[in-house]
């Protein structure tokens, strides 16, 4: 009888061995079946992560579009319009200054100016490195001394032309470099031909032409800039204006040399944001009397601005920029509001 039992026992150890063969193979292929689930979940997530920084990732093209707008917002010669397009602008500024003058002995005179320009523009992209633009600007002046004597003046202002070319195309991370010229008409009224003591210019009263170059470079998250212009003033002959008691017979301008560096950056996709220190230098000029000369000296300013840009839509933005003089040849302060509208012709 023992032997029966040995032998189905002898008999069973088989079958014990495939279940328990069995159980390790399910135990097997569920842990593999739960590894492959594991994987196609990082791999979903890993997608939609994906999806999502494509969708918030902006395109080379999106990202100059938005230097530009930066750049408009810290001067409009820093950026051009694309061949064919139209951008009418409208800007205005105020200017202020006052100074203290000694009068006589123990009398002090307090000088205030004031002066509000509206300035109508034009620009027009011939190609897409060259740009032609035209300022119409209307002023009105008040001048007012102490308490007593004032005076006020409105009319035309110089209206001037420029042309803006950027030689080589710009790549991405170098420097993008435009050069300009532009000449400034005598259209206003003339401080050459008026009476100083009754009567106020709304001009320069001569020709002057200007050349430069301005520069700027992406550094994320910054934008920098800078330029460097030369002024030359055209010498006015022939005058007869009673100054002093003199007769003025000539004037020889000094010509001006002007740099500025700056830096924006955008706040938003709406809103940017950038500061600039102005630096020039003026020549001193001589002048021509019936039978006398005399020179002024040269003269330096600057000037503080800052500035903001606010995208109102994809086709209008508006720019306010606040300048802060920093001589005594500066204005006080120097606010701005411009407003461009762009077409496609």
């Amino acid at each position: 009888m023992r032997w029966w039992i040995l032998i189905l026992i002898i008999m069973t150890i088989p079958f014990t061995n495939l279940l328990a063969s069995e159980d390790e193979n399910s135990t097997r292929d569920q842990r593999l079946i739960d590894k492959i689930e594991e994987l196609e979940k990082q791999v979903k997530e890993l997608t939609e992560e994906s999806k999502a920084r494509k969708i918030l990732k902006i395109t080379d093209e999106e990202k100059a579009e938005k230097e530009k707008e930066v750049l408009s917002a810290a001067g409009r010669s820093y950026t051009l319009l694309a061949k064919g397009s139209l951008e009418l602008d409208y800007r205005f500024s105020y200017d202020y200054a006052a100074s203290d003058s000694v009068r006589e002995a123990f009398e002090i005179e307090r000088t205030y100016n004031h002066t509000i320009t509206h300035t109508l523009s034009s620009t027009y992209g011939v190609f897409d490195n060259l740009s032609l633009n035209v300022n119409l600007p209307f002023v009105y002046r008040y001048h007012k001394l102490d308490t007593v004597d004032e005076m006020d003046e409105t009319d035309i202002g110089d209206i001037s032309f420029s042309l803006q070319f950027q030689p080589m195309k710009s790549e991405k991370g170098s420097y993008a470099a435009i050069f300009n010229f532009s000449v400034v008409t005598p259209t206003g009224r003339s401080p050459y031909k008026i009476n100083t003591e009754t009567e106020l210019s709304t001009g320069s009263g001569l020709f002057s032409y200007q050349a430069g170059m301005n520069i700027s470079k992406s550094i994320d998250p910054l934008i920098v800039f800078g330029s460097i212009n030369y002024s030359y003033r055209q010498t006015l002959t022939g005058l007869d204006q009673q100054f002093s008691g003199s007769i003025l017979e000539k004037v020889e301008p000094g010509d001006s040399v002007t740099v500025g560096i700056g830096y924006a950056y955008s706040l938003s996709y709406r809103v940017s944001f950038n500061q600039q220190f102005q630096y020039s230098f003026a020549y001193g000029s001589k002048y021509s009397f019936a039978g006398a000369t005399a020179e002024s000296p040269s003269r330096s300013s600057a000037t503080l601005l800052f500035g903001t840009g606010w995208k109102v839509s994809s086709k209008t933005s508006f720019y306010i920029n606040l300048g802060i003089g920093l001589t005594r040849d500066d204005p006080d302060f120097t606010l701005s509001v411009r407003v461009p509208f762009e077409f496609i012709l």
